[in-house]
């Protein structure tokens, strides 16, 4: 767990733990006893209806993330394409071209991957990428299997680029700010009406609410790791082009 996790984790279950130690010192259990019947059917349905916004959150949070995963694979195919492809083309454009797409994947693994957990991109790879489209484009095939390996190059190339359009494009996905007010004011009334019930042991009540946080908060730090796709924890990491890398031979 990451130190700013860890704050957030820690700092809910003191609060918690301290507005119960509070509730059993300004208000006597027998007080308390008299609400336990009503909040507690209210709580079941505040519960449910908490439930089902986390869920249905952490859901969409996973599919952003299992996204931005097959994204980068879309990517590294749509590159390995070009790369093959430019080993079947005539010299100099052929090795150029496959010279350009072994650059633009180690510049995206050892220079573009540290930048995005910032949340930024490197110039230098969109760079490279402009140079591949530029070399294709300007090839001129001669023969009827020149001819469709250029072809196949232009439909590689231009998935290339929408790959990485939509791998950047990913990295400023976050979930909206009213639903963020939504799931922590939720969690609020949740624990709050956990203070309600007329629990006589104070330690019983605070390991009770104490759980109810600490489920809380490790869903809502999930949450708010998994919409950083590329800077949080759980993260997407650079293996699809790691493994572009290690399935191809020597450059010809």
């Amino acid at each position: 767990m990451q130190l700013s996790n860890l704050w957030i984790f820690l700092g809910a279950l003191l609060g918690s733990g301290l507005s119960v130690y509070l509730v059993h010192r300004y208000w006597a259990h027998e007080k308390r006893q008299e609400h336990t019947e009503v909040a507690g059917f209210i709580f079941a349905g505040v519960a449910v209806l908490y439930a089902v916004l986390l869920a249905f959150v952490v859901i969409v949070g996973w599919e952003t993330l299992s996204s931005a995963h097959a994204t980068t694979y879309t990517e590294a195919d749509q590159l390995s394409n070009v790369y093959w492809i430019a080993r079947s083309l005539p010299a100099p454009q052929g090795p150029a071209i496959e010279d350009l797409t072994l650059k633009y994947a180690h510049t995206v693994i050892d220079r573009e991957w540290p930048l995005m957990n910032e949340g930024k991109s490197s110039p230098e790879a969109q760079d490279l990428l402009a140079q591949i489209r530029a070399s294709v484009f300007r090839y001129s095939p001669h023969t009827g299997q020149q001819q469709v390996l250029y072809e196949q190059a232009v439909v590689s190339v231009n998935g290339l680029t929408a790959a990485r359009r939509d791998r950047l494009d990913a990295m400023t996905e976050e979930v909206p700010e009213p639903i963020w007010v939504a799931l922590i004011f939720g969690a609020v009334i949740v624990v709050a009406f956990c203070l309600l019930f007329g629990l006589k042991s104070k330690a019983v009540h605070i390991g009770m609410v104490l759980a109810i946080t600490a489920l809380i908060t490790i869903n809502l730090i999930l949450i708010k790791d998994m919409q950083y796709p590329f800077a949080g924890n759980p993260r997407v990491g650079p293996e699809a082009f790691e493994v572009f890398l290690s399935a191809i031979p020597s450059p010809h």
